[in-house]
């Protein structure tokens, strides 16, 4: 019975307590508590099996919770344009770069606190000023281009 997915401009976690659901577009985080989160795992696709409890919710209380999630624009029916439930990956660090007890203390120079006040007036501005789905676009752009190595032309040796 799978029939609901979330919505593209939607984004969940899942925590031991609940889940907490963040719209995008309308700049809006939706929390459920944990019966309520593992009851999704009926009608969500890709939810998780193991959500915070395995708890029952009624039909009924099934049907609501669901038309508010899609009222609120976070899950939409698989017939509309929308994505599977996937947590986030991250690999468990294994090894420390340099032990706590070896770290000096970085010096901060002058420049790197304007940079600081810098990206700190960009991002209160952005955040005042545009809609948050504008902003993690933004974000994401900057880290893929972050990301993208700059390989620069070799001249052709033959």
């Amino acid at each position: 019975m799978r029939n609901y997915h979330l919505a593209e401009h939607a984004r969940a976690c899942i925590t031991p307590t609940g889940a907490i659901f963040l719209n995008l577009e309308r700049d809006v985080y939706t929390g459920l508590d944990a019966v309520q989160a593992s009851a999704l795992v009926a009608a969500v696709e890709g939810w998780p099996e193991s959500s915070p409890a395995p708890a029952e919710l009624h039909e009924e209380d099934l049907r609501a919770l669901i038309a508010s999630l899609c009222n609120d624009g976070v899950l939409c029916p698989r017939r509309k344009p929308g994505r599977s439930y996937r947590p986030a990956a991250h690999n468990e660090p294994t090894d420390e770069l340099m032990a706590w007890r070896y770290m000096t203390r970085p010096k901060v120079r002058v420049r790197d606190v304007l940079s600081f006040m810098r990206a700190l007036a960009t991002a209160t501005l952005m955040l005042r000023c545009r809609r948050l789905s504008a902003v993690a676009r933004r974000a994401q752009r900057l880290a893929m281009r972050n990301a993208t190595p700059r390989i620069s032309p070799e001249p052709a040796s033959f």
